[in-house]
């Protein structure tokens, strides 16, 4: 598995474990609680659809380490 979604109570999680591609994206995602391969979004607006896109893109063709 490289990309995943989690559904909490209080945020919305996505797990991107290709650690190239999120630290690729880092700067775009400014304001969220990052962590070393997770993105916790507390509301929906808050989701960059175009960051998202991608980094689901960049994670199909990239073969880098998975965190």
């Amino acid at each position: 598995m490289e990309v995943g979604f989690a559904d909490q109570k209080h945020y919305l999680s996505l797990y991107v474990l290709r650690t190239a591609v999120l630290d690729a994206h880092r700067d775009r995602l400014a304001g969220l609680n990052l962590g070393k391969g997770c993105i916790h979004h507390r509301r929906v607006d808050q989701i960059a659809l175009d960051v998202v896109r991608s980094m689901l893109r960049e994670t199909a063709s990239h073969t880098g380490e998975i965190c």
